[in-house]
């Protein structure tokens, strides 16, 4: 089955305001779009408005960053309460857009918390989130992020993430596999998509070095390859294009139906 891509209005087509986003992505061939934290400024109705106009599946959005700017606080002992009001407000856009997929963010490594706490604190968190989202059939992912990206962002390697998933115990948390944060923090990425196929919820994709568009011919990264494992693996769900484009977005698509 060819992949089917969805376009991350948090990196692409960047040049527009955020609702413009949308139609642009609708008009050079996306059928899905994600993103992470624009929404949250604006009204639902707004957002789901841009979405139904342009014909597109919402395919993931981002819990909220925190009151002090954090990616997330899912992980942090002292601020359950705040995870619990953000988890709210992302499942309330999740039903407003249809949206089926919800990435929990971890938030920092804590200065005075041991790597215990902080993992015992989210998997306590996970089990509540879970039972909301099953609720709202949303399934939860966890996307462990690479250093380069956050130095001391909690969740940073795959191993962290399958604890978690097996600690929490529920069939709606799953893994999410990126191809930048995976290759940067331990490679081996066919072996980890192997090995994560049970736990497998999305996917996101861009090439190396630079995390910039998605063409196999032109970085170190096999991503047809990856596609044809993914195939094998028997994953249908989308497959968030999260890259930094070198020019403008609509500049450089070719790769979107050479796949």
């Amino acid at each position: 089955m060819a992949p089917r891509f969805a376009a991350n209005l948090s990196f692409l087509f960047t040049e527009l305001p955020f609702l413009e986003r949308f139609r642009a992505a609708a008009e050079h061939g996306f059928r899905a779009v994600e993103f992470a934290w624009e929404h949250y400024e604006l009204d639902p109705a707004a957002v789901r408005t841009a979405l139904q106009t342009a014909n597109l599946t919402c395919a993931l959005i981002n819990t909220p960053k925190t009151n002090a700017g954090e990616a997330g606080c899912a992980a942090h002992p002292a601020k359950k309460q705040e995870f619990a009001q953000g988890l709210q407000r992302a499942l309330e856009y999740c039903k407003a857009l249809d949206c089926s997929k919800l990435h929990i963010m971890s938030g920092p490594r804590v200065a005075g918390a041991d790597l215990a706490e902080q993992t015992a604190v989210m998997a306590e968190n996970l089990a509540m989130a879970t039972t909301l989202a099953a609720e709202a059939n949303v399934v939860l992912t966890l996307e462990p992020i690479c250093p380069a990206a956050m130095a001391d962002y909690f969740l940073q390697h795959v191993d962290q993430a399958l604890d978690l998933i097996a600690r929490v115990g529920r069939p709606n948390l799953k893994y999410q596999f990126d191809v930048y944060h995976a290759q940067l923090t331990h490679g081996n990425l066919t072996e980890t998509l192997r090995r994560t196929r049970e736990v497998l919820g999305h996917v996101q994709v861009s090439q190396l070095p630079g995390r910039h568009e998605p063409v196999t011919a032109d970085g170190e990264v096999n991503l047809d390859h990856l596609y044809r494992t993914l195939d094998e693996l028997g994953y249908q769900g989308y497959i968030g294009a999260e890259y930094r484009p070198r020019q403008r977005t609509e500049d450089n698509l070719a790769w979107l139906t050479a796949v």
